[in-house]
């Protein structure tokens, strides 16, 4: 029985007290299931764009989004065109292979 995310400290997951299963059993059910899922997106959401903040300023940014990616998409094929178009767009088209910015169309964007 784990929670949502074992390595969040949000006041849902870190107690322990609400587990994947019961969260999923209640979440369409109850309001209060909803109202607890919600409370831990926007503290996952909070925590991504501080850490998106403070690389920035430290000035790794594209270091940062490629281990990033590398952790949501675990092989180039699997990240979505409008991800590749929006970072090519953002002036992070180094991040993908030209043969990837080919396939989504964006070789213009790159940079």
């Amino acid at each position: 029985m784990n929670p949502i995310d074992p390595a969040c400290n949000c006041p849902v997951c870190k107690d322990g007290k609400f587990t994947r299963a019961h969260l999923h059993t209640i979440a369409g059910k109850e309001g209060a299931g909803c109202s607890l899922l919600t409370q831990h997106n926007i503290w996952h959401m909070m925590n991504l764009m501080t850490t998106m903040q403070q690389q920035i300023e430290a000035g790794s940014f594209p270091a940062f989004v490629k281990v990033f990616l590398e952790k949501q998409y675990p092989t180039p094929e699997q990240v979505p065109a409008w991800v590749v178009e929006a970072l090519c767009a953002a002036g992070l088209g180094d991040l993908f292979s030209k043969q990837q910015r080919d396939k989504h169309g964006v070789h213009h964007l790159s940079t």
